[in-house]
């Protein structure tokens, strides 16, 4: 009796803390201005790319109370041609199958990229990659929509720029995703590029799953973890604030 006692109030706790973490004020992170060129190879090794910090760590959601999660780092920075965007991804075991624009990368390893330009938390932008380099990018008119996925994929990004690499290390093993994102992808932003002092809404995914062992992948070895904290996906309510500085 005890012990069922005891496993009640745990997950009682644990529900509670899910839910004291998914209405937790979003976060922002501060976008500068890159100090020189950035290229999109997978590299991060660019002038642009000095000085320009990490995000805080990712946070899991869906299934808070179970395995820790390999550590997702974020940073972005922009200049008067475009948004950047580089995720670094923990993993010792980064795989993918598919290659082809616009399939369902998220049955797979995947990061994500959700921006809404004007923060009306209606309707918004998604972009994904795979450690192969696979992507697709989809205009989501409102949350709810993404379910005819294949429709919203009809929209693609004119001019969007991407890289994926797989480091090897033998003690911390990683995978490398960068993007460039012209402004005229954009079309609702107030300003484009931004002025200093601009905010827009972005959130921060990553899609981690065991490797199947010769099946489909099975949402039985799903971790996923955000950027800002979320109890879904496709909650633009919970999208953290991409704020513009010089």
């Amino acid at each position: 009796m005890a012990r069922g006692l005891f496993k009640a109030l745990l997950g009682a706790l644990i529900a509670i803390a899910f839910q004291v973490g998914a209405s937790a004020a979003p976060r922002s992170y501060t976008c500068h201005r890159a100090a020189g060129a950035i290229v999109i190879d997978g590299a991060l090794d660019d002038p642009g790319w000095e000085g320009i910090p990490w995000s805080a760590g990712f946070r899991r959601f869906l299934a808070p109370e179970t395995t820790t999660p390999q550590r997702t780092l974020v940073k972005a920075a922009w200049d008067d041609r475009c948004l950047y965007i580089a995720f670094r991804i923990y993993d010792t075991d980064p795989w993918a199958t598919k290659t082809a624009r616009d399939d369902s990368l998220w049955e797979e390893q995947v990061v994500e990229v959700y921006i809404d330009e004007n923060g009306d938390q209606v309707n918004y932008r998604e972009f994904e990659i795979n450690p192969l380099g696979a992507v697709i990018d989809l205009l989501i008119p409102k949350a709810g929509d993404q379910a005819d996925w294949r429709k919203c994929a009809g929209w693609n990004a004119a001019g969007w720029r991407t890289a994926a690499r797989v480091y090897r290390d033998a003690r911390h093993p990683y995978w490398v995703a960068e993007m460039a994102f012209p402004w005229d992808i954009f079309t609702e932003a107030k300003h484009r590029p931004p002025r200093s002092g601009d905010v827009w809404r972005i959130q921060f995914y990553r899609i981690e799953r065991l490797r199947p062992g010769g099946g489909a992948a099975s949402d039985a070895g799903l971790v996923a973890t955000s950027w800002s904290p979320t109890p879904d996906f496709h909650a633009p309510a919970h999208f953290g604030k991409l704020v513009f500085a010089r």
